[in-house]
C-alpha cells in the first residue's frame, strides 16, 4: 500500500470534503488506517496526530507546519511520510497567510534535504516545483529567500528527475 499512498492521499482528502456524510466518514477513518503504512519514526509518533488533523481541518494548517518545524528529525524522509506531509506542505505555500507560506515554504525545504531516496520525493516535484518558481517572484524578500532554498533542497533531493 505504500507506493500507493502519493496516489491514494489526495483522493482521500478530497473525499473528506465531499458532501455526503458517509463519504466523508469514510475517509476520516481510512486516514488513520493509512498512516501506519508511514515508515519516518518522528512522523508516526511525534507528528501523526498533528498530521492527520491537520488533513482533515485545513485551518489547522499554520499549527501543524508549526509543529513539523520544532520537531527533529533523526530518520530520513521516505515517501509514505512524504504523502502525509506535502499535501499540507503545498496548502501552506498556496496560503494568503505570509507566516504560512514562509513556514511551509522553510518545511518544504527541510523534508526535501531528509529524502534519501529520489523516487520517494518524484511525485511531488510537479506539484512542487511550480509553485517555488513562482514564489521566486513573491513580494516578499524573506519568502522569495526561503524559497530560493526550498528550490534548491527540491532540486537536490529530485536528482536526475529534474533540472536545476
Amino acid at each position: 500500500m505504500g507506493p500507493c499512498l502519493p496516489e491514494c492521499i489526495p483522493l482521500v482528502i478530497e473525499c473528506i470534503n465531499d458532501s455526503n456524510a458517509k463519504v466523508q466518514t469514510a475517509a476520516e477513518e481510512a486516514l488513520p488506517v493509512l498512516c501506519s503504512c508511514v515508515q519516518n519514526a518522528e512522523v508516526a509518533s511525534t507528528l501523526k496526530e498533528f498530521i492527520l488533523l491537520a488533513l482533515r481541518k485545513p485551518d489547522t494548517t499554520l499549527e501543524c507546519v508549526e509543529e513539523v518545524l520544532m520537531t527533529t528529525f533523526c530518520n530520513p524522509m521516505d515517501g509514505t511520510s512524504l504523502a502525509f506531509m506535502m499535501p499540507i506542505i503545498i496548502r501552506g505555500i498556496k496560503d494568503a497567510n505570509y507566516e504560512l507560506v514562509k513556514k511551509a515554504t522553510v518545511c518544504a525545504s527541510n523534508l526535501c534535504a531528509l529524502v534519501k531516496d529520489s523516487s520517494d520525493i518524484a511525485p511531488f516535484v510537479p506539484l512542487l516545483m511550480p509553485l517555488l518558481e513562482k514564489n521566486k517572484e513573491h513580494s516578499s524578500p524573506v519568502i522569495r529567500e526561503v524559497t530560493v532554498k526550498a528550490h534548491t533542497a527540491l532540486v537536490e533531493g529530485a536528482g536526475d528527475l529534474v533540472d536545476p
